[in-house]
């Protein structure tokens, strides 16, 4: 008789078989998370279970194990002295009372798996929603954040300034299409007569340039400001530094350019709207496919008299331009170009 396994042949336990064999028959997932408690038993404990009478957990526990195990079973089949001679009544009642030898222990087993599966999933699961939706609250978060860091930056507040009220012919970037509102221009006399979003870009340029007083991209937003503001000189002065320091960046030559213009238009001086003209072509040179660039070197060369070369500029501005509205424009100041080319 055995009375217990040998050295080697601690058996799978049920779980462990569960996980790598049924599991797999009844096409489930494999549970990874199961713990592995042993290997098969011993080739000859097969004999021994076949010739002599085992304990009967010790029985249970073999049959079980062939029962879900491919490898032991094909064992026991091979031993034909196993199977020599025909159970008796009472084996067959005794093996009949295994929980392995029982089909609807079998069912209730895979059930029972499923089960377990589910719930194991369904936690899962759980613990992935409650994942997702909170990395999603996080990214909503820093995304809204962004968004309103980015409508509230100066950038954004000085072309707001520009598109509700433009008092210029020309474009300063990132902003949106407005017509040009004929006005007394006195923001220049009076803080008191500036928009609410030039105040508070304002506002902010002055905070970044306490903390950084020699910050180029600062200082040009504070120029650019005045030039909204309309303080030209200030403006024309400012900008005429950091171009000269350097480096001289097609942001920065578009907005030396277009204080020029529009001082000299302002106030009917030739020489700034020539100068403005000729940097506005240095940020040609460097810029040569940016919409704003060449919408405001056309306007500047229609006013030198520069139609041929105007034309030529609308035309490579009309081919850049991706904004419908300014596109409009465009075509019409083209047009009207045209028209005066033929008389």
């Amino acid at each position: 008789m055995i009375n217990s396994p040998r050295p080697n042949g601690r058996c799978d336990t049920l779980d462990d078989l569960l996980q790598k064999d049924l599991a797999r028959a009844l096409g489930m997932p494999v549970l990874r998370d199961l713990p592995r408690a042993g290997t098969c038993p011993d080739p000859g404990t097969w004999i021994d279970l076949a010739t002599e009478v085992p304990l009967k957990e010790l029985a249970d526990q073999l049959l079980n194990h062939a029962a879900l195990c491919s490898s032991c079973l094909r064992r026991l089949r091979e031993s034909r002295e196993l199977f020599s001679n025909e159970a008796s009544a009472t084996e067959t009642e005794d093996l009949a009372r295994f929980a392995a030898a029982n089909t609807e222990w079998h069912r209730r087993l895979a059930a029972e798996l499923a089960r377990t599966s589910h719930r194991l999933s369904s936690r899962r699961l759980i613990w992935f929603i409650w994942s997702g939706a909170g990395l999603a609250a996080e990214f909503a978060l820093v995304f809204a954040f962004f968004l309103s860091a980015r409508h509230h930056s100066p950038e954004r507040l000085l072309a707001e300034t520009y598109s509700r009220e433009r008092i210029f012919d020309l474009r300063i970037p990132g902003a949106a299409f407005a017509p040009v509102t004929p006005r007394l221009h006195l923001r220049g006399m009076t803080e008191n007569r500036e928009p609410a979003d030039l105040v508070a870009a304002r506002a902010e340029i002055e905070r970044n340039l306490k903390r950084s007083p020699a910050d180029t991209h600062w200082l040009q937003l504070e120029a650019r400001a005045a030039l909204l503001g309309e303080r030209y000189d200030d403006a024309v002065r400012a900008l005429d530094r950091l171009v000269a320091e350097g480096p001289a960046t097609p942001s920065l030559l578009l907005d030396d350019g277009t204080a020029h213009f529009v001082r000299g238009a302002v106030f009917d001086n030739e020489d700034d709207r020539a100068a403005g003209l000729n940097v506005m072509r240095r940020a040609d040179q460097v810029s040569p496919r940016d919409p704003v660039v060449l919408f405001n070197e056309a306007v500047a060369m229609e006013d030198r008299g520069q139609l041929s070369d105007a034309v030529q500029t609308w035309k490579r501005c009309l081919e850049t331009e991706r904004d419908p509205q300014w596109l409009e424009e465009e075509r019409h100041r083209l047009q009207s170009l045209l028209e005066k080319w033929n008389r």
